[in-house]
């Protein structure tokens, strides 16, 4: 591959803050709470605890470092992580204690289940609003709830465009079809009649769009005639290589994944990268 300029992806990003600059305010009117629902996975199913601990300090740190507080995290899980974020007033743990599975397809459910809990319990509070399934190892830039109240509301927006990286490599790349390779890569805007209302409830569009593949999410909301906005704008760092993502232990991802998996450029991380995204 040819060479490529190290600072490439903190030149996009760099795209960010310019155009949010120079955006004007929208009326506060139209903005909206965001609910970012966290399925978290067991103790009982992870390599090692205090890495999946620390992956999801960090996701929570970027979420909660954001330059507007309009938003709410919703984690979700069997056992309640020992970290400081999980006490902060926009944190809300929901315990679950429905049976614990270690198969693929067990965990595949287990992140939909907890997800669902999440989406019933918003819905028992009447709530209307964005809902954005986050895995619990990605981190999201710091000014992307910022970007979405200066956006005009939308029942859907894609993340077309994103940075993968694995940690062991010390590398980042950015990719196109970002919601072809990341379940961190929608938004969705849920009235509350739309959410379900039993953890046993399935079909409807909350079920479509959030439960179902997510590299058929195009697919979806086409079959559902629901309007969407790609966003092409880097807002959310896809995390592996620290040995505990669940396609790593599923075996479907080994830890020598890079750029040219991708057919791209990959480059180091450097501290801007950090600073993007506030884990730090």
């Amino acid at each position: 591959m040819m060479n490529i300029n190290p600072d490439y992806i903190t030149n996009y990003l760099n795209k960010i803050n310019t155009q949010l600059d120079s955006s004007i305010q929208p009326n506060n009117n139209k903005k909206s709470t965001i609910v970012f629902a966290i399925s978290l996975k067991s103790k009982k199913v992870s390599r090692n605890w205090d890495v999946v601990q620390l992956q999801l300090a960090k996701t929570l740190k970027s979420i909660l470092n954001n330059t507007e507080q309009n938003f709410r995290i919703m984690v979700a899980g069997h056992e309640k992580p020992t970290i400081n974020e999980l006490s902060n007033s926009k944190v809300t743990w929901i315990s679950v204690n429905f049976p614990i599975s270690r198969s693929n397809v067990g965990m595949s459910n287990d992140k939909m289940k907890k997800r669902k809990v999440i989406a019933q319990y918003l819905s028992k509070e009447g709530y209307s609003g964005y809902f954005m399934p986050l895995d619990a190892d990605d981190w999201v830039h710091f000014r992307f709830v910022e970007y979405l109240n200066k956006s005009p509301l939308s029942k859907a927006y894609i993340f077309n465009k994103g940075i993968m990286s694995n940690l062991k490599r010390n590398e980042i790349w950015l990719i196109s079809n970002f919601y072809k390779h990341c379940g961190s890569c929608s938004v969705f805007y849920f009235e509350n009649n739309e959410l379900p209302n039993a953890i046993e409830t399935t079909g409807g569009i909350f079920h479509v769009l959030t439960l179902t593949s997510h590299p058929k999410i195009i697919q979806n909301l086409k079959m559902y005639k629901v309007k969407y906005k790609l966003i092409d704008l880097p807002f959310i760092f896809r995390v592996y290589g620290y040995g505990d993502n669940n396609l790593t232990i599923k075996g479907k991802l080994t830890m020598d994944l890079s750029a040219a998996n991708y057919n791209t450029f990959g480059t180091p991380i450097n501290n801007e990268i950090y600073h993007q995204f506030k884990v730090n």
